[in-house]
């Protein structure tokens, strides 16, 4: 399809250790997400990787298949990656996610 979003998996970060009542250790994984909207229809991938930014921005505490996500943090903001080879724009957003391991 011409219009679509896709998340890949980028270089992390080390994990962080918290103390307490015991050891903690938060996992902090980086993703990368890219927008691709029809030949140049950059206006349409900039609303789509915008509506990302503000999906992801959102979560707060929320596990997944026993996975918690204390949070997504936008590091980049969106910025223009490139043209295809059939002139579709592709824009990018790249995020720091924060698990409770």
């Amino acid at each position: 399809p011409d219009a679509c979003v896709v998340v890949l998996e980028n270089q992390g970060g080390t994990p962080d250790y918290t103390f307490g009542s015991s050891v903690t250790q938060v996992d902090r994984p980086r993703i990368r997400v890219v927008a691709r909207a029809a030949a140049n229809d950059y206006v349409s991938a900039k609303t789509k990787i915008e509506a990302v930014r503000t999906v992801l921005g959102a979560v707060r505490n929320q596990t997944l298949e026993g996975v918690t996500i204390m949070c997504v943090l936008d590091t980049t903001g969106s910025y223009p990656l490139a043209f295809d080879d059939e002139d579709r724009p592709l824009l990018g957003c790249d995020f720091a996610v924060w698990l409770d391991a």
